[in-house]
Parts: structure tokens; sequence; C-alpha cells
């Protein structure tokens, strides 16, 4: 009896010594990097010495492995089974450990998750004796997985900007989670590449789902192609990612325009051209520039002579200027005319899928001044007059006439009233019109008085005036004003030549009578006779203007 208490005491103290290792040695093996991807943490176990508990880490896509599971008493006189299974469901591609052979050693588990979320497994080991099949005894290993989204970031992105502007951020498409370690370091970009660090001139951080690299003030500053890296790390895990970076930094669009050219009228050397170049000539794959091409003139030009061909470009022709005649191009008193040529460049960033600057404009402006040919000054010229009787009476006249270099124009119209068409001290050439009604019937002088300051250019017109209707104005000419008598008549188109002519006989005849002493009384009364009609002459200018009086008083 006593022999059986001991053994049974034996028996007790065996199973507490194989109980104890049991405790001691079924380690978890925490598994090591593998070519499927990084894995999470294992933090440390938080269940008892048998039945352990840890919290694992593990973004998704990435793969834990428990390489050859181990337990103390793998070779203690006995058998170790090792099973798993989900406790509860889970997104697994091996839920279950595997073995690599039928043996005791080589046991694996693994296990890789498409989906964020929390998954437990537990691994259960059994010992059992091989004498006394009764005797058993289980350990087991629960594993808690935090599975978040694994960073995605593209391998490598490039950014734009131009020289002087506000540079734009750079936005990635961001997939992960947002608390992670970010920090920029250099690249040095690929090949022959020579980019310039700028890993001290961006920052970067995670905004609205997306990693925003943002260009620091100081990039704007100068042309230069920047290289840099962005790591992102998992604080929780050891899931990481970078992506190269690249910004080039272009010049500003710079327009030289040609200096402002002079030339004249008929001038044999004129310019044939106006040309502007750019410092962005030549488009690519990523700048890009268009232009648009005006040309203006002042109030003294009278025809174009800039030529735009083609408006999306930098050349203007200048034609018309080399075989133009005096006054041809610069109009009235002008002494020039002043052309202006503008050149509005856009340049433009194609820019990528992660950021497009805005794009540059430039305007610049030259201009080309032509003036009037050498020539001395001259009277005007009264050039194609031409009447026009608007009644069937006759009494109604519309006259015009094409008049050069006149600052002024005054119509006489030979019954006593003038018109004066223009009067502004300064020249113009153009054609005038006036119209008139004659109140009686007749034959009647119309004299055109065209004035500088040079002098005075008449032309005249003969008009023979019948019936005394008075025809309503028309529409088209335009209704004269009446100015006060021309100063600019002189006193024998005023008074007529043979006023002069009766007045030098009663002359003569007086210096016979009382001189030579011819005391004849036929002299005296040729003298009175002919200082008569001199008299009646100077009133009414001429001998038909005394008869035109008479018949109006008879």
């Amino acid at each position: 009896m006593k022999n059986a208490t001991a053994f049974k005491g034996q028996k007790a103290l065996a199973m507490a010594i194989v109980a104890m290792f049991a405790i001691c040695a079924f380690a978890v093996c925490i598994p090591s990097d593998s070519d499927a991807g990084v894995y999470g943490g294992v933090s440390d176990n938080t269940g008892d010495k048998i039945n352990q508990v840890y919290a694992v880490n593990m973004a998704i896509g990435q793969k834990f492995t428990y390489d050859n599971i181990k337990t103390n008493l793998d070779s203690a006189d006995g058998t170790v089974e090792i099973t798993g299974a989900p406790a509860g469901t889970g997104n697994t591609a091996t839920a279950t450990p595997t073995f690599t052979d039928g043996s005791n050693s080589g046991k694996k588990f693994e296990i890789t998750f498409s989906t964020t979320g929390a998954y437990v497994y537990t691994i259960t080991a059994k010992w059992t004796h091989n004498t006394d099949k009764n005797l058993t005894q289980t350990a087991t290993q629960k594993f808690v997985f935090d599975v978040v989204e694994k960073i995605e970031l593209p391998t490598d992105v490039t950014g734009y900007g131009i020289k002087g502007e506000a540079q734009k951020a750079i936005e990635i498409s961001y997939g992960g989670p947002s608390n992670v370690n970010i920090t920029i370091g250099t690249y040095a970009g690929t090949g022959d590449e020579k980019l310039t660090d700028g890993s001290e001139l961006f920052t970067a951080a995670i905004t609205d789902g997306k990693l925003v690299i943002t260009p620091k003030d100081d990039v704007k500053n100068n042309v230069a192609t920047y290289g840099f890296k962005v790591p992102l790390k998992n604080p929780d895990n050891p899931d990481t990612a970078s992506v190269n970076v690249k910004y080039q930094v272009f010049d500003t669009v710079v327009i030289t325009a040609p200096a402002a050219d002079y030339t004249y009228e008929g001038d044999k050397n004129a310019p044939t051209e106006i040309k502007f170049s750019t410092n962005w000539d030549e488009d690519t794959e990523v700048q890009s520039i268009s232009y648009e091409l005006t040309a203006s003139k002042d109030a003294n030009a009278l025809k174009d002579v800039i030529k735009i061909a083609d408006a999306n470009s930098t050349v203007a022709t200048v034609e018309g200027v080399s075989d133009a005649g005096i006054e041809t191009i610069v109009k009235g008193d002008a002494t020039k005319a002043v052309y202006t040529v503008t050149l509005k460049a856009t340049g433009t960033i194609a820019g990528s899928d992660v950021q497009k600057p805005e794009p540059k404009t430039s305007t610049a402006s030259t201009t080309l001044t032509v003036y009037k040919a050498l020539a001395f000054a001259t009277a005007p010229t009264v050039n194609s007059v031409s009447t026009n009787v608007l009644t069937s009476a006759g009494t109604g006249i519309s006259l015009s006439s094409y008049i050069v270099g006149a600052y002024k124009v005054v119509y006489d119209w030979g019954d006593g009233t003038q018109t004066s068409s223009m009067d502004n001290g300064s020249r113009t050439e153009t054609t005038y019109s006036a119209y008139h009604s004659y109140a009686k019937a007749g034959n009647y002088t119309i004299t055109i008085y065209a004035t500088n300051d040079q002098g005075t250019t008449t032309a005249q017109v003969f008009h023979s005036a019948e019936g005394v209707e008075i025809p309503e104005t028309p529409a088209t000419p335009e209704n004269p004003e009446q100015p006060a008598e021309s100063e600019e008549k002189s006193f024998f188109d005023e008074h007529g030549f043979q006023f002069l002519v009766f007045a030098i006989l009663a002359i003569l005849c007086a210096v016979a009578f009382f001189y030579f002493g011819i005391q004849s009384p036929y002299v005296i009364i040729v003298m009175i006779v002919f200082a008569a009609l001199a008299v009646l002459c100077f009133v009414y200018n001429d001998i038909g203007g005394l008869i035109d009086a008479v018949k109006d008083k008879l």
C-alpha cells in the first residue's frame, strides 16, 4: 500500500514536471522576412504560459509565416499533434497549419489577408504519452490579427513649374493608413540624369486621401530639375513604401520684340517684315507655346500697311510702303502715321496626372512709324468737280468736288450767297458736297475757293437756272449753312473789271478837257456817261448785272 502510494506520488510528480516543461518550451517562433512581403510585428504574450495570446499588426497583401512550429516535448516519450482552426470568420490564403512532411518537425502556419479587419486564429498542441494514452496535455497559441490598408504609392512621379510663378503642389493618389511617418530624402535620378537636390525645398503630408507634396517658395527662383525621395512608414507594422519625385522648373515665357522702326512714303529701303522671338520657340512633349499677333494704326493712317497672314505666328509683313506716293499713307496735315504690332504668347506645360501648372502669358509690342514723303507745301488742289440739277425747272443744284490740302472750302453761288463746307485749320483730303437753290432764273457763275497757308485755289462752274420754282431740299445733300461773305474774295471779284474800264475812260476825258484844253461840250458829255457807267458797274458788277436789274425794275 505504501509502495502504491509512493508510485502515485512519483507519477504525479512526473506529470507536473512534464507540464512545466510544456509550459516553458511551447514557444511561438515569430516569423522572419519572406519573399511574399513584410508582415506585421508581434506583440508580447498577453495570456498565460500555456494559453498564449499575441497581437499581430499587418497590412493587406502581406504574408504572416510561422515556420517550424515546435514544443519542448516533441521527443519526450510521446507524440505532439499540432492543429489550427480559425476562431471566427476570416480572409485567408492558408487558414490551417500545413506540414512539410509527416514527422513532428517542419510544421508551418502561414496566412495572407486581402481585406481589412480583425481576425483570430488559434494553434493547439496536444501531447499524448506513448504508453499511457490517457496521459495528455494541451497548450494553445492565439493570434489576433489587426489588418489595415497597405501603403500604396507609384514608384515615380514628376511635377512642373514656371520660374517666377506660384508653384502648384503635386497630389498623388494614396492608399493606406493616414497615421504614417513621412520623411523626405535625396534622389539622384537614373542614368545620366543630373538632378538638383530638392530634399530641403519640399514638404509632404497626407491630405484628403492624397499624398500632397508642396514646393516651398524658393523653388520658383531658379530654372532647375529637382530630385528627392518621399518614404512612408506605418508606425504600427513594418509596412513601408516610397516614391521618387522629379520637379522641373521651366523658364518663364520671354518675348523679344524688335526695336521700333521708321520709314517714309515711297522709301525703297522700307522694312518688309516685323519679327518677334521667344525663348519657347520649340514645342516639346512637355511644353508648348501659342501666339496671338495683332496690328493697329493711329488716326493719321490712311490704310493698313501691316499684314498678318497667320495670327498664330511671330511674323507680320509690311506692304505698300516702298511704292507709296505722297499722302497715300499719311493723311491730311499730319506728318506721320504710327502702326503698332503686338504679340501675345501663352506658354503651356502639359503636366502630368498628379500636377499641371497654369499657363503663362506674356505680351510685347513694337511700332513702325511712317512719315509723309518730303515735299514743298502747295496751295490746295480742286479736282473732279461735278454738278447735278435737282429740279426740272433747273433752280436747284448739287455740286461735289474732290479737294486736297485745304484748310477752308467756300462755295460762292454767284447770287450773293456763299456756303462754307469746312473751316478747321488743318489740311484735309476728301470729297466735298454742297447744295443751293436759286430764287431767280438766270445764268450764274459758281466759284469754289479752297484755301490753306500757301494760298487760295479757285474753280468755276457755270449754271443756268430757269424759272422761279424753289424745290424742296433733297435728302442726300447736306443743308448748307450761310456763312458771312468770304474774306478771301478780291476787289475785282466783288465789282468786276468793267468798272475799271469805264472809270479810266472817264478820267481820260477829264484830262483831255482840263489838261489838254479840248474845251468841247461833247467831251464833258462823254466823261459824264463813262463816269455813270463806272458807278453802275461798281454796284451791279458788270453790264449784264445792270441789264438784269433794269429788267427787274420793269
